[in-house]
């Protein structure tokens, strides 16, 4: 067993150690969602570093925060499915050795339109959810507010301006949503 699985995590000074460290896998395993496991989440999450290497230098509790967020809601991080992304960007804290404020760069987890779509079928509600783009050469377009509100769309060739986006979700108890 290596010392660094060992280290409290408020004393892991680096991503690296943050992912060898079993504090931070215990964790993550008692948020994660069911289908999700938390050795294979820290694999994922490596590969993520070796792609973005800006996220080694992030500060490692907040790369924890935002693994945990993917874990609680299932998503994998980083991965051709599009569900989830970890980006690294650089925020002003203070320095509590020094009392100087200092960028250090965070993560911040930003969910993908994929990922929405996953959490939204997983959430029992919906049965199904769709998206599509108005362009002005379709050959229908049909929209209209109030109580008795209406999207109908029938695409043409789309090689023209694009005018409207919108998506739609059918419930499981009927009826359906746009925006």
């Amino acid at each position: 067993m290596s010392q660094v699985a060992k280290i409290p995590l408020r004393q892991v000074d680096s991503v690296q150690k943050l992912l060898m460290n079993d504090m931070a896998r215990d964790q993550l395993g008692a948020v994660a969602a069911k289908h999700m496991n938390p050795e294979r989440l820290m694999r994922i999450t490596a590969n993520a570093i070796r792609t973005t290497p800006k996220l080694q230098q992030c500060e490692p509790l907040s790369f924890l925060g935002a693994l945990m967020q993917c874990a609680s809601l299932g998503l994998e991080p980083n991965t051709v499915m599009g569900h989830a992304y970890l980006i690294p960007f650089d925020k002003s804290v203070k320095n509590r050795e020094t009392g100087r404020w200092e960028k250090t760069p965070q993560v911040q987890l930003i969910i993908g339109y994929k990922g929405l779509i996953d959490l939204a079928r997983r959430s029992g509600h919906i049965t199904s959810i769709s998206a599509n783009i108005h362009y002005d050469d379709d050959e229908l377009w049909e929209y209209e507010e109030g109580t008795e509100s209406r999207l109908r769309h029938i695409p043409g060739p789309q090689d023209g301006k694009p005018l409207h986006a919108y998506a739609i979700a059918k419930f499981v108890e009927g009826g359906h949503a746009y925006v």
